[in-house]
């Protein structure tokens, strides 16, 4: 979470004045540098230990549905595609929905929820997007693409979790939320055969979740 207040707030120059760029982009190009050495670890283990043909989508197994009227290979890959999309964009919605009743309607979601507000709340639309589509590319690709493959859904799963660990008690529903999207996630790498619809889901969540905190942080600073 320090991380993530590093690049929606930047820096104080007076502490850090070794550092001649601006404090948002400083914060900004942390967060690429962080990501970057993730999706770069996960294609490093992939090379090593795994496989990439675990990335793309594949119909081998998963065909798409509209496959009973169309036999063009081309066509059918866009579809998937499509499919893929579609799947992680809808299964996003209500992970989205579940998100924000944990949020509103238990003890350790409005608390958790006031802690997001005072890191996220400033965010912009564009930093909402960039944040979210380079956690999810990165993190995908290294939970879901590398790992899941060696050490198993489970394992994976639980990982992903460990890296939404927080230091508050109330931060175990993050993390328990962040496992569960883990397996779902990894359910969804194994059922769609590739990486598109976990990104997609992923993105969705994260996305819509940061503008639906800065629209919270909004309302609540307008009653002050």
């Amino acid at each position: 979470l320090h991380f993530v207040e590093f690049f929606v707030n930047g820096v104080e120059a007076d502490r850090y004045d070794f550092l001649i760029l601006g404090d948002k982009v400083v914060g900004k190009l942390s967060v690429v540098l962080f990501y970057g050495i993730m999706f770069i670890l996960a294609v490093v283990i992939t090379w090593l230990w795994g496989d990439f043909y675990h990335w793309f989508s594949d119909f081998g197994h998963s065909p798409p549905i509209i496959s009973i009227f169309i036999t063009r290979s081309e066509l059918l890959y866009l579809f998937k595609y499509i499919e893929d999309l579609l799947f992680g964009f809808l299964l996003g919605l209500i992970v989205i929905r579940i998100s924000r009743m944990i949020s509103l309607h238990t003890k350790w979601g409005r608390e958790l929820l006031k802690d997001f507000l005072q890191i996220l709340g400033q965010i912009s639309k564009e930093e909402a997007f960039f944040l979210a589509l380079f956690s999810s590319i990165a993190e995908e690709a290294l939970f879901r693409g590398a790992l899941q493959p060696i050490v198993g859904l489970t394992v994976a799963s639980f990982l992903f979790g460990v890296l939404h660990i927080g230091t508050k008690r109330y931060f175990l529903i993050w993390t328990i939320f962040a496992t569960v999207m883990g397996f779902i996630c990894g359910l969804l790498f194994i059922f769609r055969g590739g990486l598109l619809s976990p990104i997609t889901l992923h993105f969705t969540v994260n996305f819509f979740n940061l503008l639906w905190i800065k629209e919270q942080y909004s309302v609540a600073s307008s009653h002050h």
